[in-house]
């Protein structure tokens, strides 16, 4: 405890001291004074006169209240924190709680309680404890039991009964002035009559004495029997037998009585006593006071009068009140408080309520570690509140090996003063009135930690526990400590069981709701009726109103009603009709019902089952609206192991891992990523069928944004919608549609996937995972959804849905990535590239298992060591794969492809590769998630990442196709994030045969369809007989054309294993569209001569359909089976419009550029012509896809007018006029051609026209592909759109400037880098801007980067930003005098003239003394130019007088000068320069200078007088040289 004592106060052998401790039984602490009052009060001046001040131990410092400390029979000044049915707890000091059961609050009040439990029969209402005790109230308790069942947790029973608290008083301890605690023994017409506890006495408390407290605390009634009350005695008579004493319980004369010390003695010290006292000395933790004649007492730091008070504050001899707390036994060391709030309730609820118990405090700053704990700061609007974490909380694990680290220290290492860190509001101590926090990150996550956490109506998740007779424990998990509850036989199902083991088993996981909680009992139901409901929770008989719907559930069946509970502890009585009585009922079932009359005070509630609204009450419920589909912002509340559980201003609600992302195996790792208190600003409701589900997956965000929730009556057939996994069994899967309404469909295994397997569990599906499905039909008379989630049904095998699903896979990989680095975990410190080193602890036929240095477990498959590896090699690895799921890492040992990886794995290109350019790799991994590779060739040693699955209905990837050291061809797909994403070629090639086969099939399905439908309308007779039929039979087509008019069957297939579209292709003949009067002349074909790019650019148009990506809603059957690239096609003139199949597959190549690979378009169709077509017949094309007969005539091909020969003149088209067609005359064709040609003649003009500048997007887009590696084209295109402020696209713009001009142009990107950066800075944030900069540093030369930047400062007049630039500018190019001159500059031009001036003193500190004249005069000059000239002047005068034979610094100086305006300043330097001794060479130097100052500046005088100086500078110096040769 930190004691020093003197040998004459505690001896340690020989006499005794004077005063010893009295020896009485456990609570015999007092003895009884002498009879004789004189006598005894000259013994105890006598006792002070010896010892002085010594009869105390003297304490270094004040030690606070412990569990070691606290012993039985301590009286303590405690505080009611809780209060519950049977218990009060109390805080009590040191930050200890205790408990105090009913039975210990008085004797009157035991006695009653005792009557009732007897059947005896009580005249007076027993109050409720809530009804004596309100929560902040000071109490006097006295310790009962310590029970220490571990070493960290310990029950303190407490006492309140007056017997016991003043079981040492005597009758002379009760004297006028003296506060005591009693309790109402009885009620009398003029007042109570009070029980104190001590023999003999007798207490009066008068009504006029009661009536403020029972104003202020107890709601202005009565006390009631066995109250206890604080009060002071205001009369006393003392005999020698008896006391009688009057008692006042005015709570503002109790609390400011002060107690006189004249005859007291430490053992007459009640808790709560106030004192006079002086500060006598300053602690190191707290202070030492005296008061009365011959007490010392001991304030601890957390008792000091205000909440951020420190020993520090006060002085020796400050006056102050204080309040007994507690007197330690044996030691009898007082401790004192100087909180005035102990005695004012109010006071400290407002503070305790200033935050919420469960609050999240996201940045508490650390104010003071010691052993005990920590102390923080919770910062609030108006004030900053105080907190303690105490040593458990604190994540220090006791099991971390000893590194000779004191608790301390490694508390100041962890958790550094001044630093913020994240905790969580635990409770509220009100005795120190600090707020007990914690900053155990599982804490933190946890929902709940105690059952008082827990209201009537939470859903939580639970586990069986046990079976009984009369119902099932459960655990429940919150996150933190497992809690207990039970939940009847009854509220096991909707029905009663007879073996509810059975679907209950021991161990498996439920969703239950809340209903009781009772001090630590918890009761729950698991009644799906109950979890599923729409209708409000009633747990209180305030909430209750007449009229209002409830459900409850029946306990209590007799012959003229039902009893029936509700969530907490509310109960109500069912009457039945005699139409009622004759229905069933059974206990445990669940009614719907409607209040009918409520009685709060006496706790009655009467039911009926007709409400007077119900009609009212029914149409208003089927006219909510939906949630489904909208946006809302949420707060986590809690994490669980399977969801996130939320909360919104619709409600609360779940979500599930799977609807976190896109990728099921890194769902539970996401999940882990949140924690409570974290805001989710967009996210979506999915359900509201088991309560609100909502979803954060990127692709139901996208479909929601795009589409929002539809009706059923918006679907269609051949629709694609998002839907997620709702159950799963051996046949079928229930899948569920983000619809309002009829939102749940099943789907057999047919139509689950497109290979064939016997049970779904196969297919390795989990809950909620997303999938796309195609609306098959719509049917029945509930109108039933049915789907296909086939991969052949919803994928236009496109690579952007395989590449968009890796990307997704990244962004998801990289969240992990960064949570486990906070969390510091070494598993996220390595990342792919890093060269590591470990110990083979093991080698089996699937590789070989590594303890890296770092601890982390690494993985090494056989084909990626060479040789044999054996156990304890020490070996030396690369990183493929950081698996976070598992725990490790994939690593490769091979030597040779060791070398070919860079250990910094940054995602850039060597060469001019790019973008869709071909590129060889080497697989290195094939997992579940992505493909790892090399890529191979000079310069390219980086990895590159290929998407497993092509779809998110990719259920079971073929990754056959991938072997480890297998080396093929790939296309680059994107550069995202530091990382290169490829697909194989030769899957490439597969999807894009697939794609023409389907596009080839659709639209040839259309075209049959819709002259079925034109044939049927015209003539009946002479219609196609059955219509065609399109199946798919895995990836591939299969089509089947029928017999038309009895022409001869013919079937085309176009499957799975061709090598091309080729056998695809058949004649189809044109059919004319019926006219009104139901027939046409038969279309003839426009001759060779006259044919125009229009006839098939038009039909290639019509063909072109936007891929699948987003339109899930509108994409009907002929959208979906128009598939095509959208790509620009070149149709080329010809007579004979003929196409190879290869054509149509496309030169998919990957050596060519990226436009040559696009033209290589999959739109352009096969035209045939058939053999045999002579003159007069009609000729027939043959198209690919079939024909667009519902299209319109203006934009159908030139195919459908009449043949014309050589020789007719009078042949006419017939285009669509006004709904009708129209002939024109030959005159009229040649004028519209005529002005077509005009027209394009001007277009083209404009476009050669140099002067004319780009007037829109369009013209800027031709000018970059004019001129793609032209910054100055970019910049203006830039510059176009920020005139009309659109700010995105500017970026955009650069972006794609930055992507496109070849990465030999250096200073062309360069410049695109510092217009992008002006950008930023000018209309961006500064993290916009942060991120451009570093980019640009990583992308460029760094000093130019930097250099651009300061300039950018500079124009901007950002003065902050600009120094840190500069400082960090001199640091990193220290050696650069170029950097220190810049930075001068701009220095001097922001007006830092001094920083400037210090700047160049630092650069002649670090560079070269070489250097320092140049740069000198480098300063000088910018002094001159931004500065002060005259200091100017003196740097170089400077200069001059050290280095006079630096002819360029005296040339300098006068240029300097010249400027300036200083012509004759400049004529005296010359003058000076030029009468120097100095070589032939440098004179001569000076001499023209000065010869060319004087002809711009001077006279002809002047510049004659030059010359004569500069002949006589000659002559003396050949006199020289002729003296020396003599």
């Amino acid at each position: 405890m930190g004691m020093a004592s003197n040998n004459n106060n505690f001896p340690r052998g020989g006499r005794k001291p004077a005063i010893s401790v009295p020896r009485k039984g456990r609570f015999g602490l007092f003895g009884k004074p002498s009879q004789n009052g004189s006598h005894f009060k000259k013994t105890v001046k006598k006792r002070v006169k010896k010892h002085g001040l010594s009869s105390q131990l003297k304490v270094t410092h004040a030690e606070p209240l412990t569990r070691k400390t606290l012993s039985e029979g301590m009286l303590l000044l405690g505080c009611v924190c809780e209060i519950q049915e049977y218990n009060i707890v109390v805080s009590l000091p040191g930050r200890l709680v205790g408990h105090v059961p009913v039975t210990n609050i008085s004797a009157p009040y035991t006695k009653y309680l005792q009557d009732l439990v007897d059947g005896v029969a009580v005249v007076e209402k027993v109050p409720q404890l809530n009804e004596i005790f309100h929560v902040g109230q000071a109490v006097v308790t006295r310790v009962i039991e310590v029970n220490r069942p571990s070493e960290h947790g310990a029950k303190v029973t407490l006492s309140l009964v007056p017997d016991v608290v003043h079981s040492d008083w005597s009758l002379r301890a009760v004297t006028s002035g003296s506060v005591v605690i009693a309790a109402v023994k009885s009620q009398e017409e003029n007042g109570y009559v009070m029980d104190m506890g001590i023999k003999n006495v007798r207490a009066f408390l008068k009504r006029s004495a009661a009536l403020k407290y029972e104003i202020i605390w107890n709601q202005e009634r009565p006390l009631g029997m066995g109250h206890l009350v604080r009060c002071l005695v205001t009369k006393s008579n003392v005999t020698s037998v008896t006391a009688t004493v009057e008692l006042s319980a005015d709570p503002d004369l109790v609390t400011m009585a002060v107690a006189d010390l004249e005859e007291m003695t430490v053992d007459m010290l009640l808790p709560g006593t106030l004192l006079n006292a002086s500060v006598s000395k300053v602690l190191k933790n707290g202070l030492e006071v005296k008061f009365g004649q011959h007490f010392v007492g001991y304030v601890h730091k957390d008792h000091l009068s205000a909440l951020w008070d420190t020993p520090q504050d006060y002085s020796t001899g400050d006056d102050i009140l204080a309040r007994v707390l507690y007197v330690l036994p044996t030691v009898k060391l007082i401790y004192l408080s100087l909180k005035k709030e102990l005695f004012d309730p109010e006071a400290i609820i407002a503070l305790s309520k200033s935050v919420k118990f469960g609050d999240i405090v996201k940045k508490a700053k650390i104010e003071h570690v010691d052993t005990c704990g920590v102390t923080i700061s919770i910062k609030m609007k108006t004030r900053s509140l105080k907190g303690f974490v105490s040593i458990h909380h604190c994540s220090i694990n006791r099991s971390e090996p000893d590194d000779g680290k004191s608790l301390k220290e490694k508390l100041n290492e962890r958790l550094a003063v001044g630093t913020f860190h994240k905790c969580k509001v635990l409770g509220y101590d009100y005795m120190s009135q600090v707020f007990i926090c914690t900053f155990d990150k599982r804490i933190i996550k946890a929902k709940f930690l105690y059952p008082k956490d827990l209201q009537p109506g939470t859903k939580v998740s639970c586990q069986i526990k046990e079976h009984i007779q009369t119902g099932a424990f459960v655990t429940i998990d919150g996150g933190g400590k497992p809690l207990t509850g039970f939940v009847r036989s009854f509220h096991l199902s909707n029905v009663p069981l007879q073996h509810p083991e059975k679907k209950y088993p021991v161990g498996s996981q439920h969703s239950a709701q809340v209903l009781l909680v009772q001090g630590n009992k918890i009761q729950l139901t698991l009644k799906p009726v109950l979890l599923v409901s729409d209708i409000p929770p009633l747990h209180r008989f305030e909430d209750a109103q007449p009229g209002m719907l409830c459900e409850g559930v029946v306990v209590l069946i007799v012959k003229t009603g039902l009893l029936l509970t509700f969530y907490g502890d509310v109960k109500g009585w069912l009457e039945l009709s005699k139409a009622d009585r004759k229905k069933k009922y059974y206990i445990g079932q669940v009614l719907p019902c409607y209040v009918k009359t409520v009685n709060v005070n006496d706790g009655k509630l009467t039911l009926s089952l007709k409400g007077d609204c119900t009609e009212d009450k029914v149409s208003k419920k089927r006219n909510q609206i939906s949630k489904v589909g909208k946006m809302y912002k949420l707060n986590v509340t809690s994490c669980t192991q399977v969801a996130l559980e939320v909360e919104s201003n619709a409600g609360s609600g779940i979500i599930p891992a799977q609807h976190l992302t896109d990728n099921p195996t890194l769902a539970h790792l996401l999940l882990s990523t949140y924690a409570p208190g974290d805001i989710i600003d967009v996210a979506f409701c999915f359900s509201e069928i088991d309560g609100l589900v909502f979803t954060v997956r990127p692709s139901l965000i996208e479909y929601f944004q795009s589409k929002s929730a539809m009706k059923l009556s918006e679907v269609c057939e051949k629709m694609l919608l998002p839907c997620t996994v709702r159950s799963i069994m051996p046949k079928k899967v229930t899948l569920q549609l983000p619809l309002s309404t009829c939102n749940l469909t099943h789907v057999r295994l047919k139509r689950l996937c497109s290979i064939h397997v016997n049970d779904a569990s196969e297919l390795r599906l989990v809950e909620h995972q997303g999938l796309i499905s195609q609306v098959v039909n719509i049917g029945g008379p509930d109108k039933l959804i049915h789907v296909t989630t086939k991969l052949s049904d919803c994928w236009d095998y496109s690579t952007e849905a395989c590449v968009s699903l890796l990307r997704s896979f990244w962004r998801d990989y990289d969240k992990i990535a960064a949570h486990m680095k906070e969390q510091g975990s070494p598993l996220a410190s390595l990342v792919p590239g890093d060269r590591v080193k470990g110990e083979v602890v093991a080698v089996k036929e699937c590789g070989a298992v590594l303890k890296l240095e770092s601890g982390v477990q690494g993985i090494a498959t056989p084909k990626l060591y060479k040789g044999s590896l054996k156990c304890g090699a020490k070996v030396e690895g690369t990183v493929l794969f950081v698996d976070f799921q598992n725990g490790c890492v994939e690593l490769t040992l091979h030597q040779a492809v060791m070398k070919r990886i860079n250990s910094i794995q940054d995602g850039e290109l060597d060469g001019d590769l790019g973008v869709g350019m071909g590129v060889r790799a080497e697989v290195l991994s094939v997992r579940e998630e992505v493909i790892v590779a090399v890529l191979k060739g000079a310069g390219r040693k980086q990895l590159a990442y290929i998407p497993s699955r092509c779809h998110t209905n990719d259920l079971k990837p073929d990754l056959s196709r991938y072997r480890v050291g297998e080396t093929s061809k790939m296309i680059v797909q994107a550069l995202e994030g530091g990382r290169i994403l490829c697909v194989q070629q030769r899957f490439v090639f597969q999807l894009n045969k697939l794609k023409a086969r389907a596009m080839v099939a659709a639209e040839r399905m259309k075209g049959n369809a819709d002259r079925t439908q034109k044939y049927d309308t015209s003539n009946s007779g002479d219609g196609i007989k059955n219509l065609d039929t399109f199946e798919h039979e895995g990836n591939g087509v299969s089509y089947r054309e029928q017999e038309v008019k009895g022409r001869k069957k013919r079937e085309i297939y176009a499957g799975e294993g061709r090598d091309s579209c080729e056998d695809t292709v058949k004649e189809c003949h044109i059919i004319p569209n019926a006219g009104a009067s139901g027939s046409e002349p038969e279309s003839e074909v426009k001759s060779e001569k006259d044919s125009s790019d229009e006839d098939e650019g038009t039909i290639l148009k019509k063909l072109k359909v936007k891929p699948m990506k987003n339109n899930y809603a509108n994409n009907t059957s002929n959208e979906t089976r128009e598939m095509s690239c959208n790509l620009n096609v070149d149709v080329a003139k010809s007579k004979k419009r003929r196409m190879s199949a290869e054509e149509i597959v496309g030169d998919t190549g990957c050596e060519g550029s990226h436009n040559k690979r696009i033209k290589t378009s999959l739109q352009n169709e096969v035209v045939r012509e058939p053999k045999g077509v002579h003159a007069g017949q009609v000729r027939r094309l043959s198209l690919n896809a079939g024909f667009v007969w519902d299209a319109d005539p203006s934009l159908l091909p030139a195919a459908t007018t009449a043949y014309k020969s050589d020789t007719s003149s009078d042949e006419e088209e017939v285009p669509k006029h006004e709904g009708k067609w129209k002939r024109l005359t030959r005159a009229e064709r040649v004028e519209r051609a005529r002005q077509e040609e005009e027209r394009l003649r001007a277009e083209e003009q404009k476009l050669m026209d140099s002067e004319t500048g780009p007037q829109s997007a369009d013209d800027f887009d031709r000018l970059v592909l004019s001129s793609p590696n032209s910054s100055l084209c970019w910049i203006k295109y830039m510059a176009f759109h920020l005139q009309a402020t659109e700010i995105e696209k500017a970026r955009a713009i650069a972006q794609r400037a930055l992507s496109t001009i070849s990465f030999r142009e250096e200073q062309e990107k360069l410049n695109v880098w510092c217009a992008l950066l002006n950008l930023e800075n000018l209309y961006g944030s500064k993290e916009s801007l942060d991120h451009v900069l570093d980019e640009a540093v990583r992308m460029n030369d760094p000093f130019k980067v930097y250099i651009q930047m300061l300039k950018i400062y500079a124009d901007s007049g950002k003065t902050e930003e600009a120094e840190k630039l500069v400082s960090l500018l001199t640091k990193k190019f220290r050696e650069s005098k170029e950097a220190w001159l810049q930075g001068g500059g701009v220095l001097l031009k922001l007006g830092k003239l001094e920083k400037s001036r210090s700047l160049m003193q630092r650069a002649l500190a670090s560079l070269d003394k070489k250097l320092h004249v140049e740069v000198i005069s480098k300063f000088a000059h910018l002094e001159n130019q931004l500065g002060e000239p005259e200091r100017a002047q003196t740097l170089m005068e400077h200069i001059l007088t050290s280095y006079p034979k630096r002819v360029d610094i005296w040339n300098s100086y006068v240029d300097m000068l010249v400027k300036n305006g200083q012509l004759e300043a400049s004529r005296q330097v010359l003058e000076r320069g030029v009468a120097q001794k100095l070589p032939a060479r440098k004179m001569k130097s000076l001499f023209a200078k000065f010869l060319q100052f004087e002809e711009q500046h001077g006279t002809l005088e002047g510049v004659e007088k030059v010359r004569q100086m500069a002949i006589s500078y000659v002559e003396a110096a050949a006199g020289r040289v002729e003296e020396d040769d003599d």
